[in-house]
């Protein structure tokens, strides 16, 4: 696993994250069910390339979306890892390096709800890196991301009886804090309000077939815009 995040400021408000890196995984680790190989929703090619100068800026928006699956994606050891002895009883357990950091994985399942943590120590000592929680069944579930001298990252998650996903995420940056909240539908639609505090900054639609639209609160009255399948 490789450390390879960066902070995207939207018009100094909005902070989006990439994910880690890592190779193939261990067969008794269970992933969360939203890592679905890192990506939510596929960012939507008709917004690629729209020439909306603000298109961009949406475009930061689904990476900031797809961090829930790219975290959560990262949550397992590389093969080859080393296992260790965790205090956990009935634990998996795997310690690895890569470069000059140094990584302790332990994942467990507990009355019901399945249990993920990352330490890594990058160069001032072993620190909870990544730690996140799911019911075994898929159903719900949060994780928390925590970047010494950069920020936190803290994701939840439901998924109701007919598949419908809501999704709350939350960042922080110089105590900056910036949230998305929304939800993803089987069909790949969406919707999402992106807030400072109490203040919208952004809403995005989403639709099936890969079009959609958003209003920007930066300006008065706000921008809006859209894009097409195409």
């Amino acid at each position: 696993m490789r450390k390879n995040v960066f902070f995207l400021l939207m018009a100094g408000v909005l902070l989006m994250f990439t994910g880690c890196s890592k190779e193939d995984t261990e067969p008794e680790v269970k992933l969360p069910s939203v890592a679905k190989d890192s990506v939510l929703v596929n960012v939507p090619k008709g917004l690629k390339q729209s020439s909306d100068p603000f298109a961009q800026w949406v475009v930061n928006f689904f990476d900031g979306l797809n961090g829930i699956a790219r975290y959560a994606n990262s949550m397992s050891p590389p093969h080859g890892a080393a296992s260790f002895h965790s205090d956990v009883a009935g634990a998996v357990a795997y310690t690895w390096s890569d470069g000059s950091v140094t990584y302790w994985f332990v994942y467990h399942e507990e009355n019901g709800k399945c249990i993920w943590r990352v330490d890594a120590d990058f160069g001032e000592g072993k620190e909870q890196y990544i730690y996140g929680e799911e019911s075994c069944d898929g159903k719900n579930g949060m994780l928390d991301v925590k970047l010494p001298g950069e920020g936190d990252y803290h994701a939840s998650w439901q998924y109701n009886d007919q598949n419908v996903l809501t999704f709350t995420i939350e960042s922080t940056y110089n105590n900056m804090s910036v949230t998305l909240q929304g939800v993803v539908n089987p069909d790949g639609s969406g919707h999402a309000d992106i807030k400072t505090g109490d203040t919208i900054v952004l809403t995005v639609t989403w639709n099936a077939d890969g079009s959609g639209s958003y209003k920007l609160y930066t300006s008065y009255p706000p921008h809006e815009g859209s894009w097409s399948n195409d």
